[in-house]
């Protein structure tokens, strides 16, 4: 940019830069996410564009997946402890397991404060509600009878 020149940049050229940041903890509210660009030559507002931002999606710190129960074997029903730490409120925790593709959740019991949904629940896949997790919470969540 030739800012003694008159256009300072040519018509429809793009100007492109890096911009070093950190995610939030959670996605802003709607109102609030986005990003607002203006080009001004001295205190006058030649041009402007407001442009919506990502949405942040909380990572979990801490992640542990073990398998506790006393029978270890493939195929064999036991029991699974799950531990992370949360960076952002929430309630529910959705568990998939990928290898070995045997893991089977359909007949899983988690402690009555916690509820299963059997409807999203399926296979190598378990959804639990009701965890009322605030953020920095360590959990601990223990799963019996998996397969």
């Amino acid at each position: 940019i030739k800012e003694n020149k008159d256009p300072a940049l040519p018509q429809n050229s793009p100007i492109r830069f890096t911009v070093s940041t950190q995610n939030p903890a959670k996605t802003p509210d709607v109102t609030d996410n986005y990003w607002k660009v203006q080009h001004k030559r001295g205190n006058i507002i030649r041009s402007s564009h407001v442009s919506q931002s990502w949405r942040i999606n909380p990572q979990l710190r801490f992640v542990d997946v073990l398998l506790v129960g006393s029978k270890l074997a493939a195929g064999a029903v036991s029991e699974m402890l799950v531990k992370f730490t949360t960076v952002s409120k929430a309630d529910t925790m959705k568990l998939q397991a990928l290898f070995p593709t045997q893991f089977n959740f359909g007949k899983a019991i988690v402690i009555s404060a916690y509820v299963i949904d059997r409807q999203q629940s399926e296979g190598n896949t378990i959804v639990v509600n009701r965890l009322n997790m605030a953020a920095g919470d360590p959990i601990e969540l223990r799963i019996n009878s998996v397969r």
